[in-house]
């Protein structure tokens, strides 16, 4: 009986596998709303990257807008005596023109197949990644659950594209 329960839990999909990713877009687009930048549009040209890293428990979140030449990081974290914790609103910490920027463009654009889809590890706690972008008239969009945690298809490629824009956020603070 009891190995009958454990066979039944492993094969329950995990919510992120039940989530479409149109309800990960939504959530980026009310993150961007919420810090006064309007959603990405899916039908222009041009190059840009934007991508949401947080939730879980802490409820702390970090945005990044890449252009060609421009990267800004959004944040609601606030730290109160040293503590860091959510704050109530979201707003721009940082923008700066860097040379890096192109570069993590192409990098990204090369997760442009990955449309639609999530690269998840499949732990329950961590830093999920909501990623959205246009390259040359391509507009992708997908998630990325704790993506440095496991070999699934495309995490590690994922998750070293996604530590340059950590590198960002340590030069923001």
């Amino acid at each position: 009986m009891l190995a009958l329960l454990c066979s039944l839990l492993l094969a329950v999909p995990d919510a992120e596998e039940l989530r479409r990713i149109d309800d990960y877009s939504g959530q980026a687009n009310d993150l961007w709303t919420a810090a006064g930048v309007q959603p990405l549009p899916e039908a222009t040209s041009g190059r840009e990257l934007r991508v949401w890293a947080g939730g879980g428990v802490t409820g702390l979140w970090t945005g990044w807008i890449v252009t060609p030449t421009r990267i800004s990081v959004y944040s609601n974290e606030i730290v109160v005596d040293g503590v860091h914790r959510p704050g109530d609103a979201y707003g721009r910490v940082y923008s700066q023109r860097r040379s890096d920027a192109r570069g993590i463009l192409r990098q990204f654009a090369e997760f442009a197949a990955l449309n639609g889809s999530s690269v998840t590890c499949r732990v329950h706690d961590g830093t999920g990644y909501l990623i959205e972008g246009r390259y040359d008239g391509s507009y992708f969009a997908f998630y990325a659950g704790n993506p440095k945690l496991c070999d699934a298809p495309h995490a590690k490629e994922v998750a070293e594209a996604l530590n340059l824009l950590w590198n960002v956020r340590e030069d923001a603070r």
